[in-house]
């Protein structure tokens, strides 16, 4: 069955959502940006069979869900950029290049508004070059796998358990009344799909996209965890829950696509995005309109009931305006693209190709026009 799939862009253009401006001032701040996790595969966007993450699905049912959101660059690392500071990441632009903020970031924001600020990772800062792109952010306290003691640890990562452990502890000291913003980018999910011996994995292990489907399903479980740990402590209907994926992952769908790195296809860059707003302010509700990673700043200000800082790429969701996502990468040829209501296009810098997809009636790209 092919995926739930956007409206079309007459019609997502009139989705306003600016009654919910500060809907959630004053409240706490939960942002999680699951690893290698793309829209296609789950039961939240309509995909068939058992559903690798329904603790997701489930937030979905009480949030805003976006079903055409992007990241901005298919690489867990130069899309910190997009994710703190509203910044699309370029081709040909290094991390080491961007680790210079060019504009405030969120989480300083935050913090200048009151908010403790803690980004929590299973993996390792250290990868390539990502330490250059939390740090100088405003996070008050950045914990990695070097950090996070986890009673299973390796070269790639951390327990999810345990890092959902660390975060739970962290928001367990903080002073009554403080407000927090806390991030939590899980690993699992990522190449080589590993899980715990001691997880009940859902599906068999006996393919890759089986493999990855139990790692998604580990992450989820993770995820269930961390809200489940928030309403033990009688904070999760005062927090507003932004989930999102990095970047998506590719098992053959188009020629040569594997990974997540190396091309645009919507099994690269189309991600989950579930605004889950405190106390059930919003009913759920699912939007077609175009979204972007660059978005979530200025959206999760305008939640808040705070002004946007100066210099950001991205716009609030909340409004009524149909805006095209861009993305990039240049892990082999240097390819940009763009979504513009139903149509998308990706172009090849360094051949000069064209491919033009209408996503509506071709939500799997196999046509091009």
């Amino acid at each position: 069955a092919a995926p739930r799939e956007a409206v079309a862009a007459d019609e997502a253009a009139g989705e306003d959502l600016r009654p919910l401006r500060g809907a959630a001032a004053d409240r706490d701040v939960l942002f999680v940006v699951l690893e290698s996790t793309g829209a296609l595969p789950l039961g939240l966007h309509g995909a068939a069979g058992r559903d690798p993450m329904p603790r997701l699905t489930d937030l979905g049912a009480r949030g805003l869900v976006f079903d055409a959101a992007y990241t901005a660059f298919p690489e867990s690392v130069r899309e910190q950029v997009a994710f703190w500071e509203s910044r699309r990441p370029r081709v040909g632009v290094t991390a080491g290049e961007m680790t210079a903020p060019t504009a405030r970031p969120l989480p300083a924001l935050l913090r200048g508004a009151g908010y403790r600020t803690a980004l929590f990772h299973s993996g390792h800062f250290d990868y390539l070059g990502m330490r250059g792109l939390v740090t100088g952010r405003g996070f008050e306290t950045l914990e990695d796998a070097a950090l996070i003691p986890s009673r299973a640890a390796s070269s790639f990562g951390v327990d999810e358990r345990d890092t959902v452990a660390r975060v739970l502890a962290w928001i367990d000291g903080l002073a009554a009344g403080e407000r927090f913003f806390a991030a939590y980018l899980p690993i699992a999910g990522h190449h080589p799909y590993d899980t715990p011996a001691d997880f009940a994995a859902p599906y068999p292990a006996d393919t890759a996209p089986s493999q990855y489907r139990n790692a998604l399903a580990f992450a989820d479980h993770a995820l269930g965890l961390l809200l489940d740990g928030l309403a033990a402590r009688g904070r999760l209907d005062r927090t507003l829950v932004v989930v999102t994926g990095d970047h998506g992952e590719a098992f053959g769908e188009h020629p040569g696509n594997l990974g997540h790195t190396f091309h645009l296809y919507e099994e690269n860059v189309r991600v989950p995005l579930v605004i889950a707003l405190p106390g059930g302010f919003a009913t759920a509700r699912r939007i077609g309109r175009v979204a972007s990673h660059v978005d979530l700043a200025p959206t999760i200000t305008d939640l808040l009931g705070l002004d946007a800082a100066r210099g950001w790429d991205g716009a609030s969701l909340l409004d009524p305006v149909a805006r095209p996502a861009h993305f990039e990468t240049d892990w082999a040829d240097r390819l940009i693209g763009f979504r513009d209501g139903r149509w998308k296009v990706i172009r090849c810098l360094d051949t000069g190709r064209v491919e033009r997809f209408d996503l509506v009636a071709d939500p799997l790209e196999r046509s091009l026009r």
